[in-house]
C-alpha cells in the first residue's frame, strides 16, 4: 500500500479546497489508536538495512546548551514539549500504514537505555525517517507521542542516503531526531513512545512510523534542570492544506511517473487542456503533482500555471 494513494481532493466552503487524504483506503480513526505497532505495514520500508533501520546521523550529539542572564546553571534546550504545551493524540485522526521508521531512543551520549529507568534530568534522543514510500513526497515534521499526549516534534531535515538508495531517490533528506528531556515525558502505566508522521491539510492528519520505544522515568527525588523548549503546541489546525491552482497540460496526453526520471513506472496519465491540481514539489526538472485521484512526477515542460 503506498501513500501516493492518499491524495484525493476534499472540497471545502468559501471557494478553499484542501487536498491531502492519502492511501487508497482513506479511512481516519480517532487517536489515540490510530495504528498500533503490530497494525503497521513494513512494505519497502524494511529495504532499510534489512530492518528499516539506516544509518544514525549525529551518534555523537551533544545536546545545546546556553547560559541566560549569566546564570551559573546552562539551559538546555531539547525537542520535547513543556507539560503545559502537550496536547492530547486523541485530538488528530488517522490514516491507517506507516510512513517511515522510529529507528533508536537512546542517551544523548549514545548509550542505549536498557532495561533501567533513567532519571527526570536525562536527555534521550530520538531518531528515524519519514517520508511517502511510494511516490517520494517528502514530509515536514514528526511528532512524538506517549500517554495519548504528543510529548515532543522533529523537523525532517537530515540526510538518508540508505533510505533513498532503499526505498525512494526522492527521499535523501527524510531523517530526523529530537532530543527529549525524561522529566516532560508523562506517566500513565504505558512506558512505550510513539511516531508520527504529519500529512498537511484541512485539517492535518497522522500515519504512523514504524517501531516504538519503551522508557521508564525515575521521579524518585529527582533535581530539576533548567530547560527550554524549543518546539511550541502543535494542533492539527496547525498545518494547512497545499493550494490548489489551475495548471495546462502542453501534450495531448502526459505521463505521472513514480519519479523524477523518464525510466521510472507510469502511475498515471492526465489528457490535455486546464487541469486544478496541486503542486507538491519541484525540483527543476520535474514536479509531483496531484491532480484528483491521479498523482505522480510530471516533466516540467509538459505543464504550465495557468494565472
Amino acid at each position: 500500500m503506498h501513500v501516493y494513494r492518499w491524495i484525493v481532493v476534499v472540497a471545502l466552503m468559501a471557494g478553499v479546497v484542501a487536498l491531502f487524504v492519502l492511501f487508497s483506503n482513506g479511512q481516519r480513526s480517532p487517536g489515540p489508536e490510530l495504528v498500533s505497532s503490530g497494525q503497521t505495514e513494513r512494505g519497502a520500508a524494511e529495504m532499510v538495512n534489512g530492518s528499516g533501520r539506516g544509518e544514525n546521523p549525529g551518534e555523537n550529539l551533544i545536546p545545546p546548551e546556553l547560559d541566560l542572564d549569566n546564570s551559573s546553571t546552562p539551559m538546555v534546550i531539547v525537542d520535547s514539549l513543556l507539560p503545559t504545551a502537550q496536547t492530547a493524540l486523541g485530538d488528530w485522526s488517522g490514516i491507517q500504514g506507516s510512513a517511515g521508521y522510529f529507528d533508536q531512543l537512546v542517551l544523548v551520549d549514545g548509550s542505549q537505555l536498557g532495561d533501567s529507568a533513567v532519571s527526570t534530568i536525562d536527555i534521550m534522543v530520538a531518531r528515524g525517517w519519514a517520508g511517502d514510500t511510494g511516490l517520494g513526497m517528502r514530509l515536514s515534521d514528526v511528532l512524538l507521542a506517549r500517554c495519548n499526549r504528543i510529548i515532543g516534534r522533529a523537523k525532517v531535515t537530515l540526510d538518508r542516503p540508505d533510505v533513498a538508495k532503499a526505498v525512494h531517490p526522492n527521499l535523501v533528506r527524510s531523517g530526523w531526531e529530537a532530543q527529549l528531556l525524561a522529566g516532560h515525558l508523562p506517566s500513565c502505566g504505558d512506558d512505550d513512545l510513539s511516531a508520527w508522521a504529519v500529512i498537511p491539510g484541512s485539517p492535518a492528519l497522522l500515519i504512523s512510523l514504524v517501531g516504538r520505544h519503551a522508557v521508564t522515568v525515575d521521579r524518585i527525588d529527582a533535581p530539576a534542570v533548567s530547560n527550554v523548549s524549543a518546539q511550541s503546541e502543535v494542533r492539527p489546525e496547525t498545518y494547512g492544506a497545499p493550494v490548489k491552482e489551475t495548471f495546462e497540460i502542453l501534450a495531448s496526453r502526459a505521463n505521472l511517473r513514480r519519479c523524477g526520471s523518464a525510466a521510472c513506472p507510469v502511475t498515471g496519465q492526465i489528457d490535455g487542456g486546464t487541469h486544478w491540481g496541486v503542486l507538491l514539489e519541484d525540483n527543476g526538472e520535474w514536479s509531483l503533482m496531484g491532480f484528483g485521484e491521479q498523482q505522480g512526477w510530471l516533466f516540467n515542460k509538459l505543464y504550465r500555471r495557468v494565472q
